[in-house]
Parts: structure tokens; sequence; C-alpha cells
């Protein structure tokens, strides 16, 4: 059966989506932030070529995406509520180590972590946001789903150049993690709902970056 587009009033009256939009702004806006300062950090205090710097971001992103498949199995098997707190918790917290390395292999290591720990809570993310979708109306719900990771692509690097200028680039991973621990946390309070059984092995998972 077709189901209506429903008003993004009543699609954010749920407390489900309200979750996974809190969840994936700040995860996005996270993500940014490093992406967008870690290059900096690593060029200035580490001293690593562009050859290094280009090595770690796509070694992070390679990995994400090897472990979406047994992620995926995973979450058809576990609460993903509990993925989502799994994965993105561990994720941000390891963003606090970048001001304390020194040289390139400690700086791949933690993106290594980062590229496991951030893999695990997109199947899930994935599997309930289009659960949700068939209540009320996917485009509608893929729409509020997107925005969410708009805005913090778009306030991550804003956010933190300000903070670079006021207080330093340690404080721009500080911060970035602060918002990437808070949001799953938040997200985890409203996910306390019954989640839409959605196997995801049948959903294609959405493009990260």
């Amino acid at each position: 059966d077709t189901v209506s587009p429903s008003s993004y009033r009543k699609i954010l009256s749920s407390k489900v989506i309200k979750g996974v939009v809190l969840y994936r702004f700040a995860s996005a806006f996270t993500r940014a932030s490093i992406l967008s300062f870690l290059p900096l950090y690593a060029s200035y205090k580490v001293d690593m070529s562009s050859a290094q710097i280009g090595m770690v971001i796509s070694t992070s992103v390679l990995l994400t995406s090897f472990f979406q498949y047994p992620f995926g199995k995973l979450a058809d098997r576990m609460n993903r509520r509990n993925l989502i707190l799994l994965g993105s918790i561990p994720y941000s917290l390891a963003v606090v180590l970048f001001p304390f390395t020194t040289s390139f292999s400690q700086v791949l290591c933690i993106n290594l972590i980062l590229g496991v720990f951030g893999a695990l809570p997109m199947p899930a993310t994935s599997a309930i946001i289009v659960g949700e979708g068939k209540k009320f109306g996917m485009g509608s719900t893929m729409a509020v789903f997107n925005v969410s990771m708009s805005l913090g692509l778009g306030c991550g690097p804003l956010v933190s150049g300000l903070i670079h200028d006021l207080t330093g680039l340690a404080v721009v991973f500080y911060f970035a993690s602060f918002v990437g621990v808070s949001g799953p946390i938040l997200a985890g309070y409203f996910l306390r709902e019954p989640l839409p059984e959605i196997p995801a092995e049948e959903i294609k998972v959405l493009e990260e970056i």
C-alpha cells in the first residue's frame, strides 16, 4: 500500500525520528570537524606529508565501508539502539586523542579505530529510518534525515573554525568529541521506544562521509 507523505511536524513528533536525527546531526558534526581540521593538525603539529594525510583519511573511510556488510548482519541480531551507542560513543571519545599524537603511526592508529567504530551504527541507523519511512512516507522521512546530516556537515566546520580562532586547535577536537558523545546519549533516550523491525540485509546502506 502507498503511504502518503506526512507533514514534517508529524514526522518530528516521533521519538524514534528525534533520536535518529539527533544522532545523525552529532555524527555529521563530529566527522566534518575531523575532516576539516585533522589535515591542519597533522600538517602543522605532527609534520605529516600530504601523502600521509591522504592515506590516513582514506584508510578510515575505506575501513568504514569494508565493515558495512558484517555490521549489517549484526544489526539483524542485536538491539539497534545499542549498536548506535556502542559505535558512536567510543568513536567520539577516540577523537580526544588527536591533540596528543606526535607521529604518523599514532594518527593512523586512531583513524583505524574511527573507521571501525564509525561503521557500527550505520546499518542500524539505516534500518531504523527506513522502518519509520514506511509509517510517514519514505521521501519525507529521508528528507528530515538528510537535513539533519546537512546541518551537521555545515555547522561542524563553522563552529570548529570559530573555536580554533578563539581557543586553539586542540579544543576543536575536544568540542567535536563532546558533541559526538552528547548527541548519541540524547538519541538513546528517545530510542527507548520500540524500533521498527526491518531486516538490515534488505536495505542499501545510506551513503556516509
